[in-house]
């Protein structure tokens, strides 16, 4: 590599460059003795970047180096870093990346034609590490060095997991209306992430729980909540289930659709005849009473549950 690419503030010397007109540092000699702030202010602000095209040799073409990491890995598990370095509009297809884990050079690897360097390793410790790749060039050549930005990845002990939790452990409901709203929250723990549903379990027959939102999403050690209530139907809205199927017998519907609005018919009487049929009560009745309640929550293929007793009243 050319010595004024390996000295440069952007180059892999950049983590032991200073500006002398700016370092207070310096205790032998003065700034001025060492150079000028009006020589050197071609510079701009090394650590603020500084506009590089005013320091380098204009036959030198300048890169930018981007980085493609996990946010999280589990403990033995192959993390894959790939690097990719570009010069302009165009792919850069040589030189070295220098993969830094936490601030040293863990490995180098050759840049291929398609401008990209990949680097595997399998034996990062538990806790946080920070990544970053830094694009270097052979002697002669007319691509100028550059580093990504610094990214930052977790490695955990146990897999990705998740817990559910309620703000009330029991709520009430009476019939015919809507509780008050319980906030169900999802926190997420070890890398889980992804796409979260909900629903619950438990409840009898005219009494349902709704989720507002129904779907959410949570990143890497993120949470999210919904609200959910519980609603039950009126004791007639069940009975007159079956009347209003009743019309589908009349308007030329074919012998399949028949059938399966006959056996609604009477399954609907059936369930009225067992549980309302004393005294005038002839549909079924929504029961009072509390039951226990499981409200779950799903990200990929995982499910995790809080218990809710719901109270049924009159």
């Amino acid at each position: 590599m050319p010595m004024m690419q390996f000295m440069h503030p952007y180059g892999p010397m950049q983590s032991k460059f200073k500006d002398a007109s700016n370092s207070s540092d310096i205790t032998t000699h003065s700034k001025s003795s060492i150079c000028g702030s009006h020589d050197y202010s071609a510079l701009g602000s090394v650590q603020g970047v500084g506009d590089k095209s005013q320091v380098l040799d204009p036959s030198i073409v300048q890169t930018q180096t981007t980085l493609a990491s996990p946010e999280s890995a589990l403990l033995g598990s192959s993390v894959s870093l790939t690097a990719t370095v570009s010069g302009g509009s165009a792919l850069v297809g040589e030189g070295m990346m220098y993969f830094r884990i936490d601030n040293k050079v863990a490995a180098s690897v050759p840049v291929q034609a398609d401008g990209t360097a990949t680097y595997a390793i399998s034996s990062l410790a538990l806790g946080s590490h920070t990544i970053k790749a830094s694009y270097g060039t052979a002697a002669g050549s007319r691509y100028d060095a550059s580093s990504s930005d610094t990214q930052t990845l977790t490695v955990y002990g146990d897999g990705p997991d998740f817990k559910v939790s309620a703000s009330a452990n029991a709520l009430s409901v009476a019939r015919g209306s809507t509780s008050s709203p319980v906030t169900v929250s999802v926190a997420s723990s070890n890398g889980a992430a992804g796409n979260v549903s909900f629903a619950c379990s438990g409840l009898p027959m005219g009494v349902t729980c709704n989720f507002a939102p129904a779907q959410g999403t949570i990143t890497d050690g993120g949470t999210m909540s919904t609200s959910m209530t519980v609603s039950t139907t009126s004791a007639a809205g069940l009975g007159l289930l079956g009347l209003l199927l009743l019309p589908m017998f009349g308007i030329g519907a074919d012998r399949r659709r028949k059938v399966l609005a006959m056996s609604v018919l009477v399954g609907t009487v059936a369930v009225g005849a067992m549980t309302g049929c004393s005294g005038d009560k002839k549909y079924y009745e929504v029961p009072t009473g509390t039951v226990q309640v499981l409200v779950s929550a799903t990200v990929g293929d995982s499910t995790r549950t809080v218990p809710i007793s719901v109270t049924i009243q009159q």
